[in-house]
This record gives structure tokens, C-alpha cells and sequence, in this order.
């Protein structure tokens, strides 16, 4: 698709099929969108309308519902446009820490495939990329999409990336320091490679398809290893300066304990990471009780059993996370959401904060939710559609 150059007729042209696709998506419930209605919406032309409808049905953005047909009350019935949500397909990827998950999904965000595999395995191996390429293959081939209607690919990782050069600057739990991602994937597939940060990326799809949908001021904050948080502030993703915004692992959330600088456990995470990560959780029950091989999920369900042990590591937890969540929201000046990554004890946790009153929690219980298949649904899909050079942007 030709990119916009200010001026020239072409540009102008596909400024206006933007416009016209853009208003046919948020208006598709709507049985009175026609070329007619449209015209006078964008204020174009009927003529010029007409033309722009007419490249759009061939390009199969949109689809006409219904025939010319006569009324003997209100003359020719106007056909209405719809946009095609299987005009295209994307591909969304989560490299977490503990798993790789894999969507392919049409424009609408529909699953059709979904693909999955263990991150540390194939880490260890030395074959992520070339695992991360060939379940690309296999959900495309499975979906029976041509490769024609594959639009690109959207990648979420746990880290600082550079979304211009398509480059990790650090992920701690995978190991990887200014890593080449988009340019080694590019390689090995044929599809065009977006990268971003795995919380930008739910923030994005969260402001899609999830609880924040047409919210200006969005700020989610997610734990899985570590803890993270994506902000879209006045409808735009927030990325700072050096791709860093919403580290907010890096928060310190006990000055004593951080002056004694015998909080890390895990090397090159921070001081939130430390307190309030899956594998902090189980580090921490270590300390108290010694190494009785009890996963973060064992220690939530006896936390919710009134083990005395466990309910003091996890109230610890929930007192650093409410701490953190106020200092975001003082910033920010706006209701948080909390969602929990790909972590074996999501339910645990969120039996064990169904039992708080709210007082040691710093927002409503309402505003906590989650749903893992949709968690890393929403992250890449929509970063396609961003940022892919197509009929879709603007």
C-alpha cells in the first residue's frame, strides 16, 4: 500500500479511503451506513464516494449487505457497507517467561488458531526463534489462510524494546540484551515482524477489545515473574523516551528494605519484581518455612486455608502491590487495572483477593480481572494494525 505524501493526489486518495473504512468499522452495527450516508457524514463527494466504495469492495475491505431492490413505499432500498472483518488476518505472539503463546486471529480479533509452548525449554535448547518461526507455519496452515491475506505478525516480549529498529534492548528472563528480534524472525519467515513490549502490548488490546475499550486514559498494570504496566494516556500508547515507561518494577515501595539492599533475589530485576513476582512469592515462603518445594500457587491456596506462613508472605505481596498502585495512580490520576500474566496461580490469586475487604488493597476489587487466553490475545493484533503501512492506519 502506497505510503502518504502530503499534497499529491494519491495521498489525498488514500486519506479518504482511511477516512471512509475507518467510519464503516466504528459505525458497523449501524443499518443506515450506504454510500449516500457516508458522503454526507465525510462530507465527499457522492461521485467520488461511489469510486472510493467501489476500490475498497475490490480490495475486499468492505462487503455490500443486500440488494438494489425496489420499495413501493420508499423507492430503491440503499445498500448497507460493512467492513470485512476476514479481509485480513494476523498473527499475535507472547514471548513470556514461562510460555510462548501463539494467535492467529481476524480483524476483528477473533481466534481461529491458537499455539503454545514452554519458552525456558526451547530457550535452553538454543531453538526459540526457529521453534517461534515453524508455529507460525503451522498456524497458517492450519487456519488454511493463503499467505496473500496474512497481514504481518505482532510480538509481545517481557522488556525494553526499541519498536523502531525492531530491537530487544533487555529482556531479563530470557536472557537477551539488545537483540535483533524483529531482523532474526524477519529471516526466517516471509510475513512482516512488529515488536513491543508484552505490557504495551495488553494495554493495546485491553483499549481494543477489553475492559477499557474507547478509554482515553488507560494504566495496566500486569504480574506474571516479575510486574509490569502499560499506559495509553489521551488515547496514545505511552512508550518514554527510551522505550522504558511503566518499568515500574523498579519501584521501591519499603526505603528500609531498600537501604539494606538485601532485597534481590533474582539478579538484574527490581526492587517490585523482587516482592511481588511468582518466583519472588515462592523465595520468600523459602525464608520463612525452608525450601519445602511449594510453587507460588501452593502458597496462595494455603494462604486461603489460613496458613499462618503463607498468609503473611502473601499479604506482604498485596501490601508492596498496593503501595506501588498508589503511586501510580497520585501520577497518573487514573483507575488502575490489574491482570495476571501466564503464571500457574492466577486462580489461587484471585481466590485469595476475592477474600479481602479492600482495605489492603489499593483499588476496588472490581477492577481486577482476568482472562489468560484473551491476555495474550489482545496484545499483537492490534500493534499490526497500528503500525502495519496498510488502508487500516490512520
Amino acid at each position: 500500500m502506497e505510503k502518504m505524501n502530503d499534497g499529491t493526489p494519491s495521498s489525498l486518495r488514500l486519506f479518504n479511503k482511511q477516512k471512509v473504512l475507518q467510519s464503516i468499522r466504528l459505525h458497523d452495527t449501524d443499518e443506515e451506513v450506504s454510500r449516500a450516508s457516508l458522503a454526507a457524514f465525510l462530507n465527499i463527494s457522492k461521485p467520488t464516494m461511489s469510486t472510493l466504495i467501489d476500490e475498497l469492495v475490490a480490495e475486499e475491505w468492505i462487503i455490500e449487505v443486500g440488494e438494489h431492490t425496489q420499495s413501493s413505499r420508499a423507492g430503491r432500498k440503499p445498500v448497507r457497507l460493512s467492513f470485512n472483518k476476514n479481509a485480513r488476518y494476523l498473527i499475535g505472539i507472547d514471548i513470556g517467561g514461562t510460555h510462548t503463546e501463539c494467535v492467529l486471529t481476524n480483524l476483528a480479533g477473533e481466534v481461529i488458531v491458537a499455539r503454545s509452548f514452554s519458552t525456558q525449554e526451547q530457550l535452553r535448547s538454543g531453538m526459540l526463534l526457529s521453534r517461534i518461526a515453524h508455529m507460525i507455519e503451522e498456524v497458517v496452515q492450519e487456519a488454511n489462510i493463503v499467505k496473500e491475506k496474512m497481514m504481518s505478525i505482532g510480538i509481545g516480549v517481557p522488556g525494553i524494546t526499541n519498536t523502531k529498529t525492531g530491537v530487544v534492548v533487555e529482556a531479563q528472563s530470557l536472557g537477551w540484551k539488545n537483540f535483533p528480534l524483529k531482523a532474526e524472525l524477519e529471516a526466517l519467515t516471509p510475513y512482516t515482524i512488529y515488536i513491543d513490549n508484552d505490557v504495551n502490548m495488553a494495554v493495546l488490546g485491553e483499549h481494543w477489545l477489553g475492559k477499557a475499550k474507547n478509554d482515553e486514559n488507560v494504566v495496566m498494570i500486569t504480574l506474571g515473574t516479575g510486574v509490569g504496566c502499560g499506559m495509553i494516556l489521551n488515547g496514545d500508547l505511552y512508550r518514554g523516551h527510551a522505550y522504558a515507561a511503566g518499568e515500574i518494577g523498579h519501584l521501591v515501595t519499603d526505603r528500609t528494605l531498600a537501604k539494606e539492599n538485601d532485597y534481590s533475589s533474582f539478579e538484574g530485576y527490581g526492587f517490585l519484581d523482587n516482592q511481588i513476582g511468582g518466583p519472588a512469592l515462592t523465595e520468600q515462603m523459602n525464608r520463612r518455612v525452608g525450601d519445602r518445594g511449594l510453587s507460588a500457587e501452593q502458597i496462595f491456596q494455603l494462604a486461603a486455608e489460613d496458613d499462618a506462613d503463607a498468609a503473611y508472605v502473601v499479604e506482604e505481596m498485596v501490601s508492596h502491590l498496593s503501595f506501588a498502585i498508589v503511586n501510580i495512580v497520585s501520577i497518573i490520576n487514573r483507575k488502575p487495572c490489574a491482570r495476571w500474566g501466564h503464571i500457574p496461580f492466577v486462580a489461587s490469586v484471585h481466590s485469595y483477593f476475592c477474600r479481602c475487604d479492600g482495605t489492603a488493597f489499593a483499588c476496588e476489587h472490581k477492577h481486577i480481572h482476568y482472562t489468560k487466553s484473551i491476555y495474550i490475545l489482545f496484545r499483537s493484533s492490534y500493534l499490526s494494525t497500528l503500525e502495519h503501512d496498510s488502508i487500516l492506519r490512520g
